[in-house]
């Protein structure tokens, strides 16, 4: 039903639903006739909204790691690219299908919906993380009152386990980050899509995709969540090819670990 739709030219921004009793995925003038569940209208046959990530133009490019995939997207504005579509996009430009009926997306919305959870319950770092990644860590904090000796304890947690090309996101109750691990020289870094209020040496200002010192936006989410009251979860994963593997595309991309 949806294996011949044309993803690939879905207006970026469009909103996407999915009927939950045939699984069919709609936008646009394929919307006329079905009601949507909000203010003033009672629940109709088709679900929540799902925000779906722009097309990568670059998705035909080998790539072998993942941190090497989404460097690729350097100085891409927010408006055009926010974290979640970072990963995503950094993915598809490994060979790996994130749309349709098979694809990585296609598998976390199944999911949510299997749990009874909203269509886009899974569509975040950690979901992406927890379908496709190995060695997963969490730390978290559930009440933070030294920024400092939390810093502390985060780095002192994850050194030993970080590796270029894994997926780490940050959540509080109240909003979420996600981006992928690098590293320059000695320091490890983070790129990902956002405000780089700490960029590496000569790197991009501004709001957009860029690349920052890991440690200082681990400080900046440990402050966030001091300052909001709240728990913190840091979640990083390495991607792990076996579980890729259900979906690899037929491109020439072939994914490497580097853990």
């Amino acid at each position: 039903m949806n294996a011949d739709k044309p993803f690939t030219r879905i207006p970026e921004g469009e909103a996407i639903f999915m009927d939950p009793d045939t699984r069919e995925v709609l936008w646009g003038k394929d919307m006329a006739g079905h009601t949507v569940a909000g203010p003033g209208n009672p629940p109709g046959p088709v679900q929540t909204a799902v925000s779906m990530p722009p097309v990568s133009s670059e998705r035909a490019l080998p790539a072998t790691s993942l941190d090497t995939a989404a460097a690729r997207f350097m100085g891409r504005a927010y408006e055009r690219m926010n974290c979640y579509e970072l990963v995503v996009a950094g993915l598809e430009t490994m060979g790996i299908e994130y749309r349709g009926q098979n694809g990585l997306g296609r598998y976390l919305v199944d999911r949510a919906l299997n749990d009874g959870k909203a269509l886009n319950h899974l569509l975040t770092g950690e979901g992406v993380t927890r379908a496709i990644g190995r060695d997963l860590h969490v730390t978290t904090f559930s009440g933070i009152t030294h920024v400092d000796g939390a810093v502390d304890k985060a780095m002192k947690e994850l050194s030993d386990k970080l590796a270029p090309g894994q997926i780490l996101s940050f959540s509080t109750p109240r909003r979420g980050h996600t981006g992928i691990v690098s590293r320059k020289g000695d320091a490890w870094t983070f790129i990902n899509s956002g405000v780089m209020d700490n960029p590496v040496a000569g790197g991009i200002r501004g709001k957009a995709v860029g690349e920052e010192h890991l440690v200082a936006e681990i400080r900046n989410w440990v402050a966030r969540a001091r300052s909001e009251g709240a728990g913190l979860h840091i979640t990083l994963g390495t991607p792990d090819p076996a579980r890729l593997a259900r979906f690899q595309g037929g491109g020439d991309s072939q994914f490497s670990s580097r853990a």
